[in-house]
């Protein structure tokens, strides 16, 4: 949305009396309330979700101008501890957005990433990187964990409701409006992952949808074509979190991905590209400025599953972690398309860490000719359709 329109929004609520782009905080507005206090706003409040009308976007952003009121009044009448924060689970983005400085505790995915904040009456309040400028690396851990055992005794249970009559779709129902923030924590989501399992002998997923929605998922459910026109409902949305099915491998989350034939494979793999490419395209913008050159993420359909691609330069490449790579050299006839897995066990001194992306990149050097007859045992067959 542009700032000129979510301040006509934001000048429509009755308690502000002044509204305009923020000078200290390129990207965010400044609100001028009737009480003579000036406070910070994200426009993405006042963007339309999809299929949502102006005037339902209007009232959900005015009630949500309600609750920062609240929550900002909160702030001024009480001191917080931080030894008294809670997990908040946010897509990648939201911590590497230049308007905001909200504090990236660590990753927990490629594309989640867990943070502090305080818990008040109608809203949670992230912590920033400077109220934990201070801290070590062994103090943030610490910190993290100690915001999941405060999570823990906040809520009276861990409740999961049904979302279907076969119970194969389950949502957390423990502390509302921030349902996301216990997909931080592993140890809890593993005992209710494995007791569902017990009971269906299948595999279940966790989907950490949006703020407010952490799903438990069947993944032989019946109901994977209405679930996935949920969770693509969520997408694009500002509470999107991470629409996709996440499972536990040696303590730590990764995306499900359907095997080949499932009855959501091409949706669902179709929605893993988007998401992706949508926050790498966010993250590109914000390298152009300097090099190496980074490149883009692209969408491809191969037999019927969507893949993302990413193109490397004939000079050191910024690349995300896709699943192909295609090495691009002037004068060839086809560029060399190589499943990222592949190249990496290949030809391992092509790659190096991006240092400091989040979600991560990889930089790539560009393959001399034996590098190149060695990728070429692996050559994969692709071609873009969008």
């Amino acid at each position: 949305m542009e700032l000129d329109d979510a301040v006509a929004a934001a000048l429509a609520h009755p308690l502000v009396v002044a509204a305009a782009p923020s000078s200290e905080h390129p990207g965010m507005i400044t609100l001028t309330l009737l009480t003579g206090e000036d406070i910070i706003c994200n426009p993405q409040l006042a963007e339309p979700d999809p299929g949502e009308s102006g005037e339902d976007a209007l009232m959900r952003f005015h009630a949500s101008l309600d609750k920062l009121l609240v929550t900002v009044q909160t702030t001024l009448d009480e001191e917080h501890s931080l030894d008294d924060a809670i997990p908040l689970v946010r897509s990648a983005d939201y911590f590497t957005r230049p308007e905001a400085s909200p504090a990236l505790t660590f990753p927990l995915t490629d594309y989640i990433g867990v943070g502090l904040a305080f818990d008040l009456p109608t809203a949670v309040m992230p912590i920033s990187e400077d109220q934990l400028a201070g801290d070590t690396a062994e103090e943030a851990v610490n910190r993290a964990a100690r915001a999941v055992l405060n999570l823990r005794d906040m809520a009276e249970q861990f409740g999961l409701a049904p979302v279907v009559e076969d119970n194969s779709i389950l949502v957390v129902h423990a502390t509302e409006g921030n349902d996301s923030a216990w997909f931080a924590d592993l140890q809890t989501m593993e005992a209710a992952l494995t007791q569902m399992e017990s009971v269906t002998g299948s595999e279940w997923a966790a989907v950490p949808a949006s703020r407010e929605d952490l799903f438990l998922l069947d993944t032989d459910t019946l109901h994977w074509p209405e679930f996935l026109d949920v969770l693509e409902s969520v997408h694009g949305s500002h509470k999107e979190v991470c629409p996709l099915p996440h499972v536990q491998a040696d303590h730590a989350w990764r995306e499900w991905l359907p095997p080949a034939g499932h009855p959501a494979e091409q949706r669902l793999t179709r929605l893993r590209a988007d998401i992706h490419a949508q926050q790498h395209a966010e993250q590109r913008e914000r390298l152009q400025s300097g090099g190496p050159f980074p490149s883009s993420m692209l969408q491809i359909e191969r037999s019927g599953r969507w893949e993302t691609l990413a193109v490397t330069a004939d000079d050191v490449t910024s690349i995300p972690r896709t699943d192909l790579v295609v090495f691009f050299r002037e004068g060839d006839q086809e560029p060399l398309g190589v499943s990222l897995g592949d190249a990496l066990v290949l030809c391992p001194h092509l790659f190096s860490l991006h240092e400091g992306t989040f979600p991560p990149r990889l930089l790539v050097k560009p393959p001399t000719d034996d590098d190149r007859r060695a990728l070429d045992q692996n050559r994969v067959q692709w071609g873009a359709r969008a």
